[in-house]
């Protein structure tokens, strides 16, 4: 599945992944792995993810204040073994 024009995806795609979600507009989500980062932190390390990657590397969601949907999550960690 595809994010929509603003790179975030739905509650419904979300849940389809059955993936872990974070959602930090709720009061009781207490923070995620620290290995995980979004598409936008990774760009700002200069990492760039092509097409399949960003589909098949996926390992959670998040949501804070402000989003106007799910962002991806990643593992960095994973991410930079990867590239190697």
């Amino acid at each position: 599945m595809l994010p929509n024009k603003n790179g975030m995806f739905s509650i419904k795609q979300v849940q389809s992944y059955g993936l872990p979600i974070y959602d930090f507009t709720k009061k009781d989500d207490t923070g995620i792995p620290f290995d995980f980062c979004t598409r936008s932190q990774l760009l700002l390390l200069g990492i760039k993810l092509n097409d399949e990657q960003k589909q098949e590397m996926i390992k959670g969601f998040v949501r804070l204040e402000g989003y106007r949907g799910f962002a991806a999550l990643y593992s960095f960690n994973e991410i930079r073994e990867s590239s190697n």
